[in-house]
């Protein structure tokens, strides 16, 4: 994201004598909006987002304020991205991605390598070793993830060396930690919540499951979603048979297909039973 935004938001915050916590609010740090601020370091198009809000700044007016400055919000390449997906035109996906996948702007870079990622697995190819170490690069560039970042990591997991995933793991782990506190899930982040606890199933890891699922439902509001919740109890339940913990494993798979047939949940209740064939469970 180019600096001028950083130093933008800093002197419209200093303008309205609101203070960097109360600009920070829940999305990010106070250390960390006082680096973007004095261009020290990046930030994620979510996290800049939150910022907006929080000093009650439109995408428009930003827009406004920004006319005389070489930079673009970070909402357009998201546009540009979306239209080249629609139009189906992989030529396009692939001049975006070398025309930007070493740029210096976070929008740039982060929909270059979306758009390479989308041709290569569209086209069941393989990421060469520059492809995957650029993403493994943005990746580690950013001090604290979004779902934007955790989605591009999950998208790379197929591709990344044991290496690069050990290496990049913390920082998911630290992204599930910091949207299990309610006030930041949405339905997507649950998605990916589950894609990562699905994955450590799948690489026999079901302690690293287990751990997840703790930190999640420790953090959990009352009135989450319910699926949700059903589906944490369901591979809970797995990893517990995982861990040869098998009693307690089988009453909490048998609780959640309970609930799930009580709410007449019939997509959930097959995937369960599909992945009970899988993990071997049934």
């Amino acid at each position: 994201m180019d600096n001028a935004l950083g130093k933008f938001i800093k002197e419209f915050r200093e303008s309205k004598n609101m203070t960097l916590a109360e600009a920070a609010g829940t999305t990010m740090s106070v250390s960390m909006l006082s680096k973007f601020e004095h261009g020290q370091s990046d930030i994620s198009t979510s996290h800049f987002l939150g910022v907006l809000r929080n000093i009650k700044l439109s995408l428009t007016d930003l827009a406004n304020y920004l006319e005389d400055i070489d930079c673009l919000p970070p909402f357009r390449w998201q546009r540009q991205f979306q239209h080249m997906i629609k139009s189906d035109d992989d030529l396009a996906l692939i001049g975006f991605y070398q025309g930007y996948h070493d740029s210096r702007e976070f929008g740039e870079r982060y929909f270059a390598l979306i758009a390479n990622l989308y041709v290569k697995r569209r086209g069941n190819q393989k990421l060469c070793r520059r492809e995957i170490d650029s993403i493994v690069d943005y990746l580690s560039s950013i001090e604290i993830w979004s779902e934007y970042e955790f989605w591009l990591f999950l998208e790379g997991i197929p591709f990344f060396s044991e290496q690069s995933l050990m290496f990049l793991l913390p920082s998911s782990r630290d992204y599930i930690g910091s949207i299990s506190h309610g006030v930041l899930r949405n339905d997507a982040q649950n998605r990916l919540s589950l894609q990562l606890i699905t994955y450590y199933l799948d690489h026999k890891e079901p302690e690293e499951a287990l751990e997840h699922i703790r930190l999640i439902e420790s953090h959990l509001e009352q009135e989450s979603d319910a699926s949700f919740r059903i589906y944490l109890h369901f591979y809970y339940g797995v990893a517990l048979i995982k861990m040869d913990k098998q009693e307690l494993g089988r009453e909490m798979i048998t609780s959640a297909l309970t609930m799930a047939e009580m709410l007449h949940l019939k997509t959930m209740i097959q995937l369960f039973h599909d992945d009970m064939v899988s993990y071997r469970v049934s």
